[in-house]
C-alpha cells in the first residue's frame, strides 16, 4: 500500500495505546520521489524527493516542534540509508529510515496535528515522499 498521508484516526488509535507520559520511538520508513512534486501553489523548492525531505521537511519540522515546550524534547535518534530489505514484500522498498524519540504521544500529536505543521512542513513531506510508514514503538521490559 502506498501512502504519505497522516490519518487522524491512526494518530488517535496510537494515542489510546501509548500510556500517558510514556516516551516512545517513531520508526519512519521513507521512499522518496525521484523528482519533488510540489503543488503549483507552493512552487518548486527542491528538485529531488530526498532534497525536499532532508533540506525542506526536516528543518520545517524542527522549527514547528521547537515552538512548544512539550515538543522541545523530541530527539532524532538515527537517520540512515536502507541498504536491503531482508524480509518483506518486494514492492516495499525504502530509501531511508529515521528513528525519532518523543517524550509522549501528546508531543507527537501537538506537532502532527498543528496548523503550523500543515502549513510549513507537510508540503515538503508530500512533495518528497512516494511512500511512507510511521510505526510507533514503546520499549518493552526485558523478561
Amino acid at each position: 500500500m502506498i501512502t504519505t498521508e497522516l490519518d487522524p484516526k491512526n494518530i488517535s488509535a496510537a494515542a489510546e495505546k501509548i500510556p500517558a507520559n510514556t516516551p516512545f520511538l517513531m520508526l519512519n520508513l521513507l521512499r522518496y520521489r525521484e523528482h519533488a512534486a510540489y503543488s503549483a501553489s507552493t512552487g518548486t523548492k527542491f528538485s529531488t524527493g530526498r532534497e525536499a525531505y532532508l533540506q525542506g521537511y526536516l528543518p520545517a519540522f524542527g522549527v514547528v516542534a521547537s515552538k512548544s515546550e512539550v515538543t522541545k524534547s523530541i530527539k532524532p535518534i538515527l537517520i540512515g540509508s536502507v541498504i536491503q530489505s531482508i524480509v518483506g514484500p518486494a514492492d516495499e522498498q525504502w530509501d531511508d529510515m529515521a528513528l525519532v524519540q518523543y517524550p509522549n504521544v501528546e508531543a507527537f500529536q501537538s506537532v502532527a496535528q498543528s496548523e503550523e505543521y500543515q502549513r510549513h512542513a507537510e508540503p515538503h513531506r508530500l512533495a518528497a515522499l512516494e511512500n511512507l510508514r510511521l510505526i510507533a514503538i514503546i520499549q518493552r521490559d526485558r523478561p
